[in-house]
């Protein structure tokens, strides 16, 4: 028995970049698309091939193809292995990604015998890119203009999945498909081959393990001929269990236009929830970001949330009262994606980062169990974050995931240095103390976490309520509090190896500049540090020295925004200096003894060297000599401390 297909559908994922309300495939409504990895297509495939002698059209199908990275990966291995049993390979894409310069190599080896499809559906104004891409080094493709034409005269809607006809009536309906008549659009996913997309979206939520809707190529109780018996009935036989479920795609169906958007308002939202309407999807992970004057950067921010390889998300994003371009640019990718909440502020509020997100998702219901993530506006996420999260969400099931970072040179774009973890790890208990001085470069800031978003409103501000009143006015490191906080409530945190989150440093960032009183902010956060230490006793002696090595480190950066402030008089630069050095816990750090292995604790000295030299240079004219002396004593008993070390 010779099975052959004039065309066979392969999906290599259903992740996408688009959110069209009529997908045929459904995409925008799964919470957890298919997305398998290249072994376990090559497994498919070859199963496949054990029983097909020749495809005439080998559909490469999604979601959105050109989101998998080893796309060309699989090009390669159907040519290889399988190029014989093919007449023409055939990509479609929805044109909003142009193609890479592997994908090119890829495609060229097919020569005429493959065929890129570009749909250009007017949401992106990448369609003519990526078919030039092609067409220009002789690759066989089209590019099809919705804007022009309607193709098959626009979209049908096939349905939600409920019954619509009684099995007579959806018999007519087979008989007047074109599915059938083209051929079936039979297709492949797990190992399942279906006759139509429908029947596989029938199988996964309705119908289940019904024989006549599909054959499982890796049943180990069917033999090779009763596989291939099995694909001749899908290909002959009237679909009628499929059917009553379906409208159908029929000459008379209804057409909509292409690719519209699915959009949901707040209100709406709100309504369709309580009804837990299926077909309503906001995502697993809701991503905010808060931005003013970010024109330069915002475009970039944004295209790397919407070009994710896992769609499973929605993305909150709110202009702070920007007097640039910035909201005009964030409306115009809103208008055209739906993905997309956007909101304005009436001020540049900086602390709305820490209030209006939890706003926001406050009328998501808590069965969703949704996570969060912030996002700066000038910063990115590489296009498998989402993956990457909800790999770690479905399998640990954490309520913190903290991402592995690369810190970005903003004038360069060179990767100044990764805080990462050599792999994925879960930290509960007393681990998160004992690999303390491993997890706190991955705890500075809030960039870069995900939270699970009902845990986390019920988390109590521990560190923050016992230190409230210590904060001076210019606290800047309340987002480090906070993080440190998640992590102290949460039993279970996950950590990510691979860096995903891109946070790009400025030289003139507010973190650099002079701020008064800027060392009791130094002070907190030792003792906040050693606090979350306390958690789980017995702390060990390295991670206390490690609190001062940290503490030294604060010192240094707070030193640095003292001696090099332009707007800051001399007298108030001592004045500063002086509260450094009279708090107990720099003289605490200049008499004890510390492990060697924190080598800036080695190098004290040159701290003390630096006042000094920057005290040579002052007139005492200038500071009045009582403030001058007063300060070289104090300097002097600090290398008293150093040298009775």
């Amino acid at each position: 028995m010779k099975i052959t297909y004039e065309r066979f559908c392969f999906p290599v994922t259903f992740h996408c970049n688009l959110n069209c309300k009529l997908c045929a495939e459904h995409s925008p409504y799964v919470k957890r698309p298919y997305h398998p990895s290249l072994e376990k297509l090559m497994e498919q495939l070859e199963k496949l091939f054990e029983l097909v002698e020749r495809i005439e059209k080998f559909d490469i199908t999604g979601g959105e193809p050109f989101l998998r990275k080893d796309l060309p990966d699989i090009l390669d291995y159907l040519y290889s292995n399988y190029r014989d049993k093919i007449g023409t390979v055939r990509v479609t894409t929805n044109g909003t990604l142009v193609p890479t310069t592997d994908f090119v190599n890829a495609a060229i080896k097919w020569k005429e015998n493959i065929n890129v499809i570009v749909d250009n559906y007017a949401v992106s104004d990448k369609s003519e890119q990526a078919y030039h891409a092609l067409n220009d080094v002789g690759i066989p493709c089209e590019l099809r203009d919705y804007s022009d034409k309607l193709h098959c005269d626009g979209w049908v809607d096939y349905g939600d999945i409920s019954i619509k006809h009684t099995r007579k009536e959806a018999k007519r309906l087979f008989q007047k498909c074109m599915v059938p008549r083209l051929g079936f659009f039979t297709c492949m996913v797990n190992g399942l081959l279906f006759p139509c997309a429908k029947a596989r979206i029938l199988y996964e939520n309705i119908i289940g393990k019904a024989q006549t809707v599909h054959v499982d190529l890796f049943d180990p109780m069917l033999t090779e001929h009763g596989k291939k018996a099995r694909m001749k009935t899908l290909m002959g036989n009237e679909v009628v269990d499929v059917c009553q479920y379906c409208n159908g795609l029929c000459e008379d169906s209804s057409r909509f236009p292409p690719a519209e958007q699915l959009t949901v308002t707040r209100e709406a939202a709100r309504k369709k929830m309580k009804h837990e309407d299926w077909r309503l999807k906001y995502g697993k992970v809701l991503i905010y970001t808060q931005t003013f004057n970010n024109e330069k950067t915002i475009a970039r921010t944004i295209e790397s949330v919407l070009n994710q390889s896992n769609q499973d998300f929605t993305y909150f994003i709110c202009n702070n009262a920007s007097t640039d371009r910035t909201g005009e640019i964030i409306r115009k990718y809103a208008e055209k994606d739906n993905r997309i909440v956007y909101f304005k502020c009436d001020r540049n509020d900086v602390l709305g980062t820490q209030i209006i997100p939890y706003e926001i998702f406050n009328f998501v219901p808590q069965y969703l169990d949704c996570y969060f993530t912030i996002l700066d506006g000038d910063d990115t996420i590489e296009l498998d974050f989402v993956e990457n999260v909800l790999e770690m969400v479905y399998v640990d099931k954490p309520d913190m995931i903290v991402s592995s970072v690369n810190r970005v040179d903003a004038k360069t774009g060179r990767i100044i240095s990764q805080h990462q973890m050599e792999k994925n790890v879960i930290m509960s208990g007393k681990q998160k103390t004992d690999n303390f001085m491993q997890l706190r470069p991955l705890l500075l800031s809030q960039w870069g976490k995900v939270y699970r978003y009902y845990a986390y409103v019920r988390a109590q501000d521990i560190l923050v309520s016992k230190n409230i009143f210590h904060m001076p006015k210019w606290f800047h490191q309340y987002d480090t509090l906070g993080v440190l906080n998640a992590f102290l409530y949460f039993e279970k945190c996950g950590f990510i190896g691979k860096p995903i989150y891109n946070y790009y440093i400025y030289s003139d960032s507010t973190y650099s500049k002079y701020t008064p009183e800027r060392v009791k902010n130094d002070v907190l956060m030792f003792n906040v540090y050693n606090e979350v230490l306390d958690q789980y006793p017995p702390v060990a002696p390295i991670n206390r020295d490690y609190c001062y090595a940290i503490y030294l480190s604060l010192l240094t950066e707070t030193l640095d925004s003292i001696l090099s402030s332009d707007v800051v008089a001399d007298k108030q630069k001592l004045l500063d200096i002086m509260d450094i050095l009279h708090m107990d816990v720099t003289r605490n750090l200049f008499c004890g003894t510390f492990d060697p292995i924190f080598r800036n604790l080695s190098n004290r000295g040159a701290f003390i060297k630096q006042i000094d030299e920057y005290l040579e240079k002052l007139p005492m004219t200038v500071i009045g000599t009582d403030l001058y002396h007063d300060t070289m004593a104090e300097l002097e008993k600090y290398n008293i401390f150093l040298k009775e070390e």
